[in-house]
């Protein structure tokens, strides 16, 4: 029989506090992203919460959705974002901000997110392994990559006429 070591179970506490002050980080990073009040700011705020989030799935060990939500949300969408806020004309109008939605949203979300970790730990998800996830994407998903890649270059064209409209 093995005796545990006095350092094991503060081990635990000590990576229960990191991850729970890791979650505060990209909780802020999400609130401060929506409560911005210049459209940059928000978009590079959304993308650090983003970038952020994708820790998550390697702390899960899901290292597949970590690299996708690297490529695609974090770098692909947050780009999408950027270029359309390029093309889009500047506006100078400030936007209103309901500061009591901010408070509410502080104060309802870390209990739920809580009761969300407490839960997801209690769960009996078969775990599968990126080989299975990415057959998985590959035998179902192809058909719904294929349609995002259309919509893609739609979005690119039109962006290009209306860039070229303007222009003239």
């Amino acid at each position: 029989m093995r005796v545990p070591r006095k350092t094991e179970g503060g081990g635990h506490a000590l990576k229960d506090i990191l991850l729970s002050l890791f979650s505060s980080i990209v909780l802020l990073s999400a609130i401060f992203s929506l409560e911005g009040k210049k459209l940059l700011y928000s978009v590079a705020l959304f993308s650090a919460f983003l970038t952020l989030f994708s820790v998550y799935y390697f702390y899960l060990g899901v290292e597949f959705l970590g690299v996708v939500q690297l490529l695609v949300y974090a770098g692909g969408v947050t780009v999408l974002m950027l270029f359309s806020l390029m093309l889009a004309p500047e506006v100078d109008e400030k936007l209103s901000i309901d500061r009591r939605r901010g408070l509410l949203s502080l104060l309802v979300l870390p209990p739920i997110m809580y009761w969300a970790t407490r839960l997801g730990s209690r769960s009996n998800f078969p775990l599968l392994d990126t080989k299975d996830i990415s057959r998985n994407i590959s035998d179902h998903y192809v058909l719904v990559l294929l349609i995002s890649l259309l919509i893609v270059s739609v979005i690119i064209s039109i962006s290009s006429i209306l860039g070229g409209e303007k222009e003239k």
